[in-house]
């Protein structure tokens, strides 16, 4: 999904803001792809919101336990 893509984009461009938003996009459209849970956790995390970033990490891998 796209939107997975740039908000990893954001993320690597430490734009984190940007790309929870992208990722919060990404889940509104497909809430049961892990993927952008994980890209929501990723950028939480880096902002330093460690206790929202373990509850979408764990959304994620309940919905893909097979995703590293």
């Amino acid at each position: 999904m796209i939107l997975s893509n740039r908000s990893a984009a954001f993320y690597n461009l430490g734009q984190y803001d940007e790309a929870e938003a992208d990722a919060d996009k990404c889940i509104s459209i497909k809430p049961s792809w892990s993927k952008g849970y994980q890209r929501k956790a990723m950028a939480q995390q880096a902002k330093g919101n460690f206790v929202k970033a373990i509850e979408n990490y764990q959304i994620g891998v309940n919905l893909d336990p097979s995703n590293a």
